[in-house]
């Protein structure tokens, strides 16, 4: 439960400032076709953004062994 709990506090910093990003950049190579695929159905869309994060929690994670 503490994964779902950070995986969303995470997602909601993400929409937050998803309009300052520009409208050709995407979340996750993927993303916004995966959304377009769900559907609308929640727990479709809750599978995107888990790749999303997944996507972007190894690039942090080998970044940060790079820095090491």
């Amino acid at each position: 439960m503490p994964k779902l709990r950070l995986l969303l506090c995470c997602l909601a910093l993400l929409f937050l400032t998803a309009p300052a990003m520009a409208e050709e950049d995407e979340l996750a190579p993927g993303f916004d076709r995966c959304m377009e695929q769900s559907g609308g159905v929640t727990t479709e869309m809750l599978g995107c953004l888990q790749q999303a994060y997944e996507y972007w929690d190894a690039r942090l994670n080998t970044n940060y062994k790079k820095a090491r």
